[in-house]
Parts: structure tokens; C-alpha cells; sequence
């Protein structure tokens, strides 16, 4: 395939700054209850990961002399680099180098790599900070008892929570 072919459905540039802000583009996508924020193509070009999980992410390299956070660290900013295509001269690199990589196509799908290693720092930031210990505790306390308990009042009363009712089916 050429690399014109292989590089197809990668993140478009003007994507790109739906990593900060999702809603750049306006909602121009409306099928059944379900909003698109962006230029392009709903399942391929979305970068969004959530600010909070992106200031935790910033905050877990600092930590930057732990083997496993330099690990995550280049499998995020790989990854990332290589769900831009052709934008970066790195994709052209592995094209013409490791075999079978210009059989494919959509490396936008990628991202999936990136929100994986962004999540994991960004629980590893969580841990950073001052006071994680106890925190953490309480959280993984009390967010299954929030879930259950707005799944419970979606149920019983969906007209209060129509968002979560939604998401739900």
C-alpha cells in the first residue's frame, strides 16, 4: 500500500486540539442521543483524554527517574506520535522500515495505546501528590457507592438524571 493509502484516517491536524478542548468544533454530529465534537470522522479522530487525567499525567513525570514512568512515558508520546501519520516524519520512518506496518491503515486507532498510558501516569500523579494516601482510601470508597447509587436513581427516576439513564442503555 502506499504510504498516502497507509496513512489514511490518521488524526488530522485540526484534531489535534481536541487533546485540550473537546468542543472546539461545536457538536455537528447528531445521531440518537449521542453528540460528536469534532471535524472528523466520530471514531477515528477524537484525542481527548480529560484535563484533570492530563494534569495528572504532567504531574506523574516528574517522577521522571522511575523505570515504569519512562516506560509509559515513550508508549504515550509513541503512540501519539504515531496516530498523527504522516504530520510527523517518524511515521514515514516505520513505514519504510518495520515490516508489515504499511499493510495497515487508521493508525488514529493508536490513541487507544496513548489513553492506556495516559491513564496509568495519571494514576501514577495521583500518587504524587501530598495527600494521595488517604485520599485514595476514601475514593475508592466512595465512587462505587456514587456509581450505584446515581445507576439506582437513573432506574427508579430517570426524568432526574436523563444524561446517566442514557448512558446506562
Amino acid at each position: 500500500a502506499s504510504l498516502e493509502f497507509s496513512s489514511s484516517y490518521s488524526v488530522s491536524r485540526e484534531n489535534i486540539i481536541t487533546l485540550l478542548l473537546p468542543k472546539y468544533y461545536g457538536e455537528n454530529y447528531q445521531q440518537e442521543g449521542t453528540s460528536y465534537f469534532g471535524k472528523t470522522l466520530l471514531w477515528e479522530n477524537i484525542c481527548y483524554m480529560g484535563i484533570i487525567s492530563l494534569t495528572l499525567f504532567l504531574i506523574a513525570i516528574n517522577d521522571w527517574k522511575n523505570k515504569t514512568t519512562r516506560i509509559w512515558l515513550f508508549t504515550a508520546l509513541f503512540t501519539f506520535i504515531v496516530a498523527l501519520g504522516t504530520f510527523t516524519p517518524l511515521f514515514k520512518v516505520l513505514y519504510e522500515i518495520l515490516p508489515g506496518f504499511r499493510l495497515f491503515r487508521g493508525y488514529a486507532k493508536t490513541l487507544v495505546f496513548t489513553s492506556l498510558a495516559v491513564a496509568i501516569l495519571a494514576g501514577r500523579g495521583l500518587d504524587c501528590l501530598p495527600f494521595a494516601g488517604k485520599w485514595n482510601r476514601v475514593a475508592c470508597l466512595l465512587l462505587p457507592v456514587l456509581l450505584i447509587t446515581l445507576g439506582l436513581v437513573s432506574i427508579i427516576s430517570p426524568e432526574n438524571l436523563p444524561f446517566w439513564n442514557s448512558e446506562l442503555i
